[in-house]
């Protein structure tokens, strides 16, 4: 499991993150807000 502190924007069911790597669609994700 990759962990990710980079979110930039939340926008109905889209995750928009700051990311090195490729993320596509089809991929499960668990997002935690404070």
């Amino acid at each position: 499991m990759k962990e990710y502190q980079t979110i930039t924007e939340i926008s109905g069911p889209l995750v928009y993150a700051e990311v090195d790597e490729a993320i596509g669609y089809d991929e499960i994700v668990e997002i935690e807000t404070a």
